[in-house]
Parts: structure tokens; sequence; C-alpha cells
């Protein structure tokens, strides 16, 4: 956490920044699994990326449809759910209140197929995920934590993301030049 100041016209404000990578780290770690849908990776864990993900967000879509890039190179790969469009909650709800063993392959036939019929349900999940997502200030999707902290808002390839985790690609500078 940080203190933030800054002039606007005469006056000074005074923040909290509370959303610093090592915030996010441990916010990551006690993120609570019944809120994810979680890929593990084929072989041995090298990387755990967190996507708050949207099932009707092209850009989630064409990332999840390439999945396999990222877990078959030892990512792990943990899937929030985070309705940006009213459409979206009831799929996204139906999902996440079906039992684990189903959940993936619910979410690949709503990402991948784009086909799902939506179930009345009460997801008190979602109420927790919407929180976490306050909190580490999500804002849309797909937003992409890796396990450290950092944040990448946006649309990234699995390459991308894999030349990132191991060293070959700053995520700063990349969010920087591509802007979503």
């Amino acid at each position: 956490m940080r203190i933030v100041s800054m002039m606007v016209g005469l006056f000074w404000l005074l923040g909290i920044a509370m959303a610093e990578p090592m915030d996010r780290q441990m916010q990551l770690a006690n993120l609570d699994e019944s809120v994810m849908v979680i890929y593990p990776a084929a072989a041995t864990t090298q990387h755990t990326v967190t996507i708050f993900t949207d099932v009707l967000c092209p850009y989630c879509r064409a990332l999840h449809q390439n999945l396999t890039d990222l877990t078959d190179h030892g990512i792990t790969v943990r899937f929030v759910p985070f309705p940006l469009m009213a459409e979206s909650k009831p799929i996204l709800e139906s999902i996440w209140c079906a039992p684990k063993d189903q959940q993936h392959f619910l979410l690949d036939a709503a990402m991948i197929y784009g086909k799902f019929k939506a179930r009345p349900c009460d997801a008190p999940i979602l109420a927790k995920a919407q929180a976490a997502a306050k909190a580490m200030q999500v804002f849309g999707t797909p937003s992409i934590f890796l396990e450290d902290g950092r944040k990448v808002s946006g649309f990234m390839s699995p390459k991308e993301i894999r030349a990132g985790l191991n060293g070959e690609l700053d995520f700063d500078t990349w969010q920087r030049t591509n802007p979503q």
C-alpha cells in the first residue's frame, strides 16, 4: 500500500493505492478456489496465471480457445468469472453452480463453441468473484494476473504470456505499447 497525492485544480487529493503488485500477490494467494475453474498444467506446474474472464468477451474467447498452448507448457490457468455484460451473468452463474467436475466442460462449451443454455441458479460465488475483482482493480476482460501480482489488462497471445513468464518479454513495456 502506498500514499498517493495529486493536485487537481486548487485542491490536493490524497488517497491510498491499494492494488500494488505485492498486495495483489497476497490477494491471489488468498483467492478462494471455489470462485475459479482451474485448468492444471499438463505436466509439472512452472507458473500459474489467474484470468478474470467473461464468456461473451471476444478476447477472452480467443485466449480460451488457445488454452492448451499454456497448459502444455507448464502453466496452470485459473479462470475467475467477471460478467461485464448483463447477458453473461446467467451463463457464468450456471457454469459456476454446476458440480466442479462439470465446470471445465461447461466453460469450454460457452467459450469455444459459443453454445450454452443458462439455467436459473443462485451463485453467491459471483459476488465473491466481483469483490475480488474490485479489490484487485479489475475493470475489463481479460485481466491476466501473474503469480508475482503483476496485472496485464487486455488480450495477450499464449506465446506472449509464456515469453513474459519466462523473462523474455517485459509485461510493463508490452502493456504501455499495446493499450486495449
